[in-house]
């Protein structure tokens, strides 16, 4: 489950440095209290403000089309209008 934490942390320190606006955070949310299941949310803000989000889920949530609906749904209720 944490093979991909790593390699997500460099790329997203590549793409967002340290010393920039923006701030990268990783929350680490367990499965059963979301609709849909997942390793670890990544938020990337600046000013406060969402401008990408990052999931990590098992390979077994791409099958469905219903698990990606319902994976998407949850992305957006992380971002406010």
């Amino acid at each position: 489950e944490t093979d991909f934490h790593g390699a997500c942390n460099k790329l997203l320190n590549l793409l967002f440095p340290p010393d920039t606006e923006f701030t990268v955070v990783p929350q680490y949310l367990p499965g059963p209290s979301e609709p849909v299941g997942f390793f670890v949310l990544y938020e990337v803000f600046l000013e406060d403000k969402p401008v990408f989000i990052l999931q990590l889920k098992q390979p077994g949530h791409l099958r469905y089309a219903s698990t990606r609906e319902a994976a998407d749904k949850q992305i957006r209720s992380h971002i406010p209008d």
